[in-house]
């Protein structure tokens, strides 16, 4: 939602005078938030969060996601663990600590040339 904001007024789609606007109505869209008081755009509520204000983008956090369920079913799978990845945490760590525990990465093999969400939908599909 944040990056979603920051390109479309980068693009021009979301004129100066309605970022505030244009902001809360992404806010509702995809979040379901509404602000607590009556907001005008005399306000500049994105200039609130961090990331509009430094200019960073939101989105590595999207795949850092995806990204650290990808690792961790890849550690799960090295060990052997085949059940579903919230059990697998014992398995996993039997896995990865030997190469922690002597400061060495050890030999790590070549993982997924591209990042699946598969894991993380999987994961989260039963919440929905």
């Amino acid at each position: 939602m944040i990056d979603q904001w920051r390109w479309k007024v980068f693009s021009g789609e979301i004129a100066p005078a309605d970022y505030n606007q244009a902001w809360w109505a992404l806010r509702l869209k995809y979040q379901g938030v509404v602000p607590p008081v009556a907001r005008s755009e005399a306000d500049f509520d994105p200039g609130a969060k961090y990331h509009v204000a430094a200019n960073v983008p939101y989105t590595r956090y999207f795949l850092a996601h995806i990204l650290e369920f990808q690792f961790y079913r890849a550690l799960c799978r090295e060990s052997g663990y085949k059940g579903p990845l919230n059990r697998g945490r014992k398995s996993a760590g039997k896995t990865s600590w030997p190469r922690h525990k002597s400061g060495s990465p050890g030999r790590i093999r070549p993982g997924a040339r591209k990042a699946r969400a598969d894991e993380c939908v999987r994961r989260y599909a039963s919440k929905c």
